[in-house]
């Protein structure tokens, strides 16, 4: 994510309120006419990472670590755009295609077989 949208005006984005000089992240979740009215009202402004200070930095991650993908159940979760995506690593996936990165999604680790019986064996004790 090279470029990042920040507020030019204040903005009601959900329940935040976001003043100018915030980053807004979600507006990368907009359709391309909703992006160009922000942009050409001057709500929001297109702006690189190396031109944002680190109060801006800290903000922005902030914002990001709200828009992972929800665990819904079922090894199904759900993206900020409403769509359901089963499997941990298709849904880190398509919030990448989006422009966000997320971090490396590490594996849900296996159990084997024996480890499994051994587990069983603990349920009831103390």
């Amino acid at each position: 994510m090279e470029k990042v949208f920040v507020a030019g005006r204040r903005l009601k984005i959900g329940d935040d309120l976001r003043f100018p000089g915030d980053p807004v992240p979600e507006v990368a979740l907009f359709t391309e006419r909703q992006k160009r009215v922000l942009l050409n009202t001057g709500h929001v402004i297109l702006k690189g990472l190396d031109e944002l200070n680190p109060d801006q930095h800290e903000k922005l991650s902030q914002y990001l670590e709200k828009m992972q993908p929800k665990h819904v159940g079922g090894g199904v979760y759900e993206l900020p755009t409403g769509r359901r995506v089963k499997g941990k690593e298709k849904a880190f996936k398509a919030m990448e295609a989006f422009g966000f990165f997320l971090g490396e999604v590490e594996p849900e680790a296996k159990k084997e077989p024996a480890q499994e019986e051994e587990d069983d064996d603990k349920v009831g004790e103390p």
